[in-house]
Parts: C-alpha cells; structure tokens; sequence
C-alpha cells in the first residue's frame, strides 16, 4: 500500500554532506517560515537520493538527537558528548540562535517611532528603553560638593537601570527562541497530520474502487 515505502539508510558520507549543505542553509531556515524549498534544494544538490521530506526528517532528528545530548553533557560542560555529529550540529544551532537574535534586534529597531517620544511601557522596544537621557547631563562650570554628589548617584542608578534592561532583553530573547521553536515543532506535527490524512483518504478510495469494479464484474456475470 501506498505510504510503506521502504526509507533509505543514511550513511556516514551522507550525513557529511547533510551537515556542510545544512550549515550553508541555516540561517535561511529559521528566517523564512515556509522553507520546503530549502529542503528541496538540499535533495537537488544530493543528486536526489533522498527526497526534501527525508531530508526534512533527518534534520529534525539530528535536532533531537543534539538535544538528547546536550541534556547529558549539562550547562557546566560536563564529559564531551560520545555522539560524533555533536560538535558540527552544535556549531549550527549556534548559527541558527545568532539569526534568532540578529531578527528579533532588526525588529526592535524598526519598531522605534520617528515622531514625537512616547510615554515607556511595556511593548516599547529595548534599544529605546536603553536611550535613557543622562541625569544632571548639563552642568555648572563649577559643581559645588553637593552637586557633584547628585550627579555620582544619579550615574549610578542610571547604570543599574541599564542593567535590568539587558537583563529583561536577554530573558526575552531566551523566551523568543523557544516560541520560534516550538512552532516550529507544531508546524511539523500539521505537516505530518495532512499527509497521514492523504494517504489514508487515497487508500480508502483505492479500495472503494476495487470493490465497485468486483460488484460491477458481478451484475455482468448475474446478467448472462
């Protein structure tokens, strides 16, 4: 039946090929949200012996498989991981958080209005949160003791205040990766859901046609 077709192995030149054409497309697979050209294209420039949903899946399990490791090897370092694509897969990931940052930064950015200032919230950007004016700025020719004292703490705070702010902005960040990749996650488990529900609606009506040409083949002999 259709959907029992026999997958082919993966061997160790194979994944070697895998990993330098993933790292090449890395970038371009966390920036789009539609990316089956991309798995597409990798099929091409493998000559076609795995079709774009295999390569999918490989790729999806090599993600698997690195988070399965980096669990064992700990935050710490721990002992290296005895998994061979380890540190190449690694390098990509970081390759792909890099982009998750340099994304969510560029729309930080762009969101910073142009016209008149706007009162700080929550939903103003981080980088104009950071564009704190300096307290006590302007000054004197000559600052009195007590003046100077002022400037001290007001410095100070602001220092702190910008410290909180690159807190929150790295908390965010860490929050942002995990939603890119848990849609991500869900995205494929759709994928997959459609394709199973294809398959299965065309079995079924494979099926039913072979029932109706058998019911059709008997009225023919029921009639001579």
């Amino acid at each position: 039946m259709a959907g029992n077709k026999q997958r082919k192995a993966w061997m160790n030149s194979d994944e070697s090929v895998l990993i330098d054409l993933w790292r090449e497309r890395a970038r371009d697979l966390r920036r789009v949200k539609r990316n089956s050209h991309i798995y597409a294209d990798i099929s091409v420039q493998m000559a076609h012996k795995f079709t774009p949903k295999e390569v999918h899946v490989k790729i999806r399990n090599l993600r698997q498989k690195y988070r399965e490791e980096r669990k064992k090897v700990g935050p710490s370092g721990g002992s290296p991981s005895g998994w061979k694509l380890f540190d190449a897969v690694h390098q990509i990931i970081e390759l792909e958080a890099a982009n998750v940052t340099e994304t969510y930064e560029s729309f930080t950015v762009s969101s910073i209005p142009t016209a008149s200032p706007v009162a700080i919230s929550s939903a103003v950007p981080v980088s104009e949160l950071l564009c704190v004016p300096e307290i006590a700025s302007i000054s004197s020719p000559s600052l009195s003791p007590l003046d100077s004292s002022i400037s001290a703490a007001g410095t100070s705070r602001k220092r702190n205040y910008k410290g909180e702010i690159l807190k929150v902005a790295k908390e965010q960040n860490e929050l942002l990766k995990t939603v890119v990749e848990d849609g991500k996650k869900l995205t494929e488990r759709v994928v997959n859901a459609i394709e199973l529900q294809s398959n299965n609606t065309k079995e079924f009506m494979d099926i039913m046609k072979s029932l109706l040409q058998k019911m059709l083949k008997n009225k023919i002999k029921l009639k001579n």
